[in-house]
């Protein structure tokens, strides 16, 4: 049984709105639209609070504070994962309520879904978005729709959030809108009782197709697989291994044009690592060299990079495919015009002693219920029975992960934002892939 982040700590979010002025307890009514009990209820300092009921979500206490703090530019500016139309959304609040949610699982990947559908509830139709305080996430309206559409518990990206930095200088010397990323580091690991991670001169594919790397780490530090100190740990081929140094450490002893590269203020320098190449003398040594920033995750990565996930998060993600096979087969029938590659990874036993299991990947021709028809496009390794280029149908219970390839980036059981980008504008992505198709791209 695989066992998921824990964390007894409560859920903390604020909901952001457009409008001006302090929002009233009496226009709470609509809540009970959701199905949620409400009655009186007190939080120091708040103008007003209401203990929230709900049959399966448990409680929650909702209350609003004279002067709540608003989404700054600055934050928003470098917080990952946003559009400029969603961060100039976000800028325009200008009120906002509070949730505080007790932990009811322990189980942190469902007990944060649990406080997003109450945050959702309060959003109500002109809510601009949820902050999650432990993640430092913004969830927007569409991308909560997205989320709280199914039952799967919460991927790991939703419990923390990347801040990619990068120089001013080298904006105003390079006239580069955007400019290389100097330091990307995450914040809300910490808040798990883990520890949170730098990674300087990040290789520009960490932001896009790459960022499994950044999930894969996050797994392992969560998971207690690496941690200052230990053996090196081996992230991906080739030559990717790295080894984590705490962050007051690296400032001290690192190359000063590295050192310079992050912040080591007060909410960069505790409970937080910087991931670097494993020394050659072993981990002692970089209590007597200087360490150096990972260079697998600077300029390593690749398309031939292959990213290693530990066995429990590779166990979740397959579960949280398979809780999203309806999302999958949806987003199947309305794509389907588009002509967009359908892709799966199933499980197979292979032949090797042991219960091994190899993971390939078909491109999906149909779906029903429980069966997918698709066709091999991987060479297995140790199953004689099985060949790339063979097509059958296979049950869905096999399904390890999904994805759909679009010119906007991926669509998979951990990011939607593609598929909320063609839903919200389907003529124009049919003409940019006419486009391409005439200039003989596939």
């Amino acid at each position: 049984m695989t066992t998921p982040p824990q964390s007894d700590r409560q859920g903390y979010c604020s909901v952001f709105f457009p409008r001006t002025g302090p929002l009233r307890l009496d226009d709470m009514g609509y809540l009970e639209c959701h199905g949620l009990r409400i009655s009186p209820g007190s939080f120091e300092g708040a103008a007003w609070a209401l203990e929230l009921g709900h049959r399966q979500w448990g409680r929650a206490t909702l209350f609003c504070m004279p002067e709540l703090p608003l989404p700054s530019r600055e934050v928003l500016r470098f917080t990952s994962g946003l559009c400029e139309e969603e961060r100039d959304s976000i800028a325009s609040a200008r009120s906002g309520l509070q949730i505080l949610v007790p932990p009811q699982t322990k189980n942190v990947l469902r007990d944060r879904k649990r406080m997003l559908r109450f945050a959702q509830a309060v959003m109500g139709s002109d809510g601009l978005a949820v902050a999650d305080h432990a993640s430092k996430l913004f969830w927007t309206a569409r991308a909560l729709e997205d989320e709280l559409c199914h039952d799967a518990d919460l991927d790991i990206t939703g419990l923390f959030v990347t801040h990619a930095v990068y120089s001013e200088s080298d904006t105003r010397q390079n006239g580069d809108e955007h400019p290389p990323t100097r330091w990307m580091h995450t914040h809300g690991l910490a808040e798990l009782g883990a520890l949170d991670f730098d990674i300087l001169r990040p290789n520009a594919e960490l932001h896009g197709g790459a960022y499994d790397a950044v999930r894969a780490l996050a797994f392992a530090i969560v998971e207690g697989e690496v941690w200052p100190g230990a053996p090196p740990y081996q992230l991906g081929n080739p030559r990717g291994g790295v080894a984590l140094v705490r962050a007051d450490v690296f400032q001290v002893r690192a190359a000063p044009a590295d050192a310079a590269l992050r912040d080591h203020d007060e909410a960069h320098s505790s409970d937080r690592v910087v991931v670097c190449d494993p020394p050659a003398g072993g981990p002692l040594a970089l209590l007597r060299g200087r360490p150096r920033p990972s260079r697998f995750l600077s300029r390593g990565i690749n398309d031939r990079s292959v990213i290693h996930f530990t066995k429990g998060a590779t166990e979740l993600m397959a579960e949280r495919a398979r809780n999203t096979y309806g999302v999958f087969r949806t987003l199947f029938g309305d794509l389907q015009h588009f002509e967009l590659p359908a892709l799966v990874k199933l499980g197979y036993e292979t032949d090797l002693r042991g219960g091994n299991v190899e993971h390939l990947w078909f491109q999906v021709h149909g779906v029903r219920d429980s069966i997918i028809d698709a066709t091999l496009i991987n060479r297995p390794y140790a199953i004689a029975g099985m060949h790339e280029g063979q097509r059958a149908e296979h049950p869905a219970e096999r399904l390890t992960d999904w994805s759909f390839m679009t010119p906007l980036g991926s669509i998979t059981p951990r990011d939607f934002r593609a598929a909320r980008a063609i839903r919200e504008n389907p003529g124009r992505m049919a003409q940019f892939l006419a486009t391409l198709r005439m200039m003989g791209v596939e």
